[in-house]
C-alpha cells in the first residue's frame, strides 16, 4: 500500500524519474517500489532497511513493539539510533538540537500500532525479497555497522540479489547513520545519482 501511495505521489508530481532515498521503513517501501514499478525510479538509495520474508536477520525480539509504545522514553530511540561511542555521544547532541527546532506532531497510538503491525507483517512478507533479482533500478544500499534494529548482513544480502547494486556500510554507526554521517551521506547520494543519470 505505501509503495503504490509512493508511485503515486510521483506520478501526481510529475516527476521524471527521481532518486527515491529511503530511510528504514521507507528504504523498504522503495525496494517494493523499485520492485513493482521499476520504470518509475531513476535511482534508489535505501538506508536501514530489509527485504522481508526468513532471509532477513530480524531486529532483537520485542524491539518494533517497545518502539511502537507511546510512552517510551526517548532513550530507546537514542539507543537505537546512535552508537554508545564518542562519535555517537556528538551525532546525539547534534540530532537532538536539531529535533528540538522543528515544531513536533503528535503520532497517535493508533498509527504506531499500525506501523508496528506494518513493519511485523513486512518481515514475514516474502514478494518483495523474491522481486530483488528483478530490480533495474540503480541501487545503493547504506547501512550502520552496529545497527541493531537492521543488522548490516541484511544490506548485504540485498546488494547480493540485486544485479549491479552498490553497497556502503559506515562501520561506526547505528541506525541513524545519515545524522551522524549527514556530509558524507548527502555526497554519497549525489555522486551515485549522477552516476546513475538520474
Amino acid at each position: 500500500l505505501m509503495a503504490r501511495d509512493t508511485a503515486g505521489l510521483i506520478e501526481a508530481l510529475g516527476l521524471d524519474q527521481p532518486t527515491l532515498v529511503g530511510w528504514s521503513m521507507g528504504g523498504e517501501i522503495g525496494l517494493t517500489l523499485a520492485e513493482q514499478k521499476p520504470s518509475l525510479l531513476g535511482a534508489l538509495v535505501t538506508t536501514g532497511s530489509d527485504a522481508g520474508s526468513k532471509h532477513t536477520v530480524p531486529p532483537p525480539p520485542g524491539l518494533i513493539r517497545k518502539l511502537a509504545n507511546p510512552k517510551a522514553s526517548t532513550n530507546v530511540f537514542l539507543e537505537l539510533l546512535f552508537p554508545d561511542t564518542a562519535a555517537g555521544g556528538a551525532a546525539t547532541a547534534r540530532f537532538i538540537r536539531s529535533y528540538e527546532q522543528v515544531p513536533q506532531e503528535k503520532v497517535s497510538p493508533r498509527t504506531l500500532r499500525r506501523q508496528e503491525a506494518a513493519e511485523e507483517a513486512f518481515l514475514r512478507y516474502t514478494g518483495t525479497w523474491r522481486g530483488l533479482a528483478g530490480i533495474t533500478t540503480p541501487t545503493l544500499v547504506t547501512n550502520g555497522g552496529v545497527d541493531r534494529g537492521v543488522p548490516p548482513i541484511n544490506a548485504r544480502r540485498i546488494v547480493a540479489r540485486i544485479p549491479g547494486a552498490v553497497v556502503s556500510i559506515y562501520p561506526s554507526a547505528a541506525h541513524g547513520m545519515m545524522f551522524q554521517d549527514a556530509e558524507r551521506f548527502a555526497a554519497e547520494i549525489a555522486e551515485f545519482s549522477v552516476r546513475a543519470g538520474a
